[in-house]
């Protein structure tokens, strides 16, 4: 999971954060971890214990603003999936793209 600082990261000139910083599922739980200036957040669909739903509830419970954009392989359906997530996410005020991979 990366994640940038909005004040490293400017969507007009790079097309990936500038400086990401590497968050464990764990750390991310923390109440010590502060999510309020950070722009991009890249997790995967699946990860080791989790899934990018619970993700999205973290985020979205630590006042999270960004986007988050969440990697996945070989999804028979995209466009659902992507949908389920946005709906998660919906509550919570931010964005959330699917990018799949074959």
């Amino acid at each position: 999971m990366f994640i940038s600082p909005q004040t490293a990261f400017s969507p007009a000139v790079h097309s990936v954060p500038a400086v990401p910083e590497e968050v464990s599922f764990a750390d991310l739980r923390s109440e010590d971890t502060d999510l309020t200036n950070v722009e991009l957040v890249i997790a995967p669909l699946f990860g080791t214990g989790f899934d990018a739903t619970e993700v999205i509830q973290l985020l979205g419970e630590a006042g999270f603003s960004g986007r988050l954009h969440v990697r996945a392989t070989d999804l028979p359906d995209r466009l659902m999936v992507q949908a389920e997530l946005r709906a998660v996410a919906k509550g919570y005020g931010f964005r959330v793209d699917l990018a799949c991979a074959p």
